[in-house]
Order: structure tokens, then sequence, then C-alpha cells
């Protein structure tokens, strides 16, 4: 069995929960960290044809998914060499085979590229793909 942790439980980090069923043939632990008792999750899900997909976001309580786990903490560091997240407030680390980390971002505009995502701390540029 592995061990997925997602870090984030915004959209990006629910979606990638609801999914990792989908790619792994076995049965998967997942385990959601996110410092708030409520997620984002997308409803209201339409498909505008192969590519274009139009929904709205709900903060939900913890939705019931197939092999998640929710955790609410903050997380104090993350130790990738040992695979091993820790957070604050809780004395034993959790272990983890894959670690996807999926914190909020926003959309803003930096050195003149309109669509830079940055983290809320603005440390780490995210650049978009090239089209």
């Amino acid at each position: 069995m592995t061990t997925y942790v997602i870090l984030g439980g915004g959209i990006a980090g629910m979606t990638v929960a609801e999914h990792i069923p989908m790619f792994d043939e076995g049965t998967p632990k997942i385990i959601l960290i996110s410092d708030s008792d409520f997620v984002k999750q997308a409803v209201n899900v339409e498909s505008h044809g192969e590519a274009l997909t139009s929904f709205d976001v709900a903060e939900v309580s913890h939705p019931e998914l197939r092999h998640v786990t929710y955790i609410t903490a903050r997380v104090k560091e993350v130790d990738f060499e040992i695979n091993r997240v820790y957070l604050e407030g809780k004395r034993e680390a959790v272990k983890y085979d894959t670690l996807c980390i999926a914190l909020a971002t926003s959309t803003c505009t930096a050195s003149g590229i309109p669509t830079v995502l940055l983290s809320y701390n603005n440390a780490l540029p995210l650049l978009p793909m090239s089209p």
C-alpha cells in the first residue's frame, strides 16, 4: 500500500485526492493535511468540449472520500530525506511514500507577466507553461 500525503486543502489538493485512486491500482492511503477544518471542492462542474471545464468553488467540511484521512494542522517542517512531515502541536511525524505540495497561491502580476503564480508569502514564483 502506497501512502500519499497532500499538503493543502484547496482545489488542487482535493483534485489530487480524488484522482489518486484512478492511477493507483492498489489500495492507496491518502492523507490530506490542511490548516483549515474546511476544504475547497469543485461543484457544478460542466464540461465544454474536450479541454474546457467550468465549475464553482465551495468550502465544505471534510467530504467523505474513499481512502482519504484528513488532518487539520499546520506544517512545521518536511524532511525530504526520510519522507516525513512534521506538524505543529503533534509529536509524531506523518510518513509518506509520495508527497504532493498543493499550497495556496494567488494570481497576480509579477515582473510584467500577468499570469505568474506567487505563493502568498511571495517566496518562490512559479511561471506558467508556454502556450
